[in-house]
């Protein structure tokens, strides 16, 4: 499998976070992004990323269970954040997610949005009522990505630039697409991208 995870701030603190564990043809991505202004955004996003860790040991049945657990521990830290956690299992995909957060499965031409049914509120640490999806066989591309990206860039845009053949040059022409004339982001941004390898 190949993976390319890529964190960039808009300015100051990047509360983004973009991860995987992996080992033979079993992995866990996840992504989350913690909500500014409301403190302790980023330690709420770090709180998804060891949730999904924890699953990753067997810590937890499924996603679902893992993204639950880090609403409690956010709750009770006082934080705020989106969450996705994929699963790769015996060459399938399935996960949990919520917020405004995206994940997608690009595969010829057919683009499928495996989080098209989650929350966008509210987040984790406020009620989140995560949301199951999958399960779906891992072929072509896998993108997570934050509202950084999502919110700024069209997804046509987003789906040109994920088939670019060299996985690592994709990834970066995608953290960058939202980048403004200024050279400023408008927000965090957060991707990883990943695929199979036969």
């Amino acid at each position: 499998m190949t993976l390319v995870a890529i964190e960039l701030r808009s300015g100051g603190r990047n509360e983004d976070r973009a991860a995987s564990f992996s080992r033979g043809d079993a992995a866990v991505f996840v992504l989350a992004d913690g909500a500014g202004g409301v403190g302790s955004g980023a330690l709420a996003a770090e709180i998804v990323l060891q949730e999904a860790k924890a699953l990753f040991e067997g810590r937890h049945s499924c996603a679902l269970s893992a993204l639950t657990s880090a609403n409690v521990r956010i709750e009770i830290l006082g934080g705020m954040s989106t969450g996705i956690i994929v699963e790769l299992r015996q060459g399938k995909l399935s996960g949990a997610s919520c917020g405004d957060s995206k994940a997608w499965l690009f595969s010829k031409d057919v683009i499928l949005e495996l989080t098209s049914a989650q929350f966008r509120k509210p987040l984790l640490g406020c009620g989140a009522i995560p949301i199951a999806f999958g399960s779906e066989s891992f072929v072509g591309r896998l993108l997570l990505a934050s509202d950084g990206l999502v919110n700024y860039v069209a997804t046509s845009e987003i789906a040109s630039m994920v088939v670019i053949e060299n996985i690592h040059e994709a990834a970066k022409n995608l953290a960058e697409l939202p980048r403004l004339r200024s050279g400023a982001f408008p927000d965090d941004v957060a991707i990883l991208l990943a695929e199979p390898v036969f």
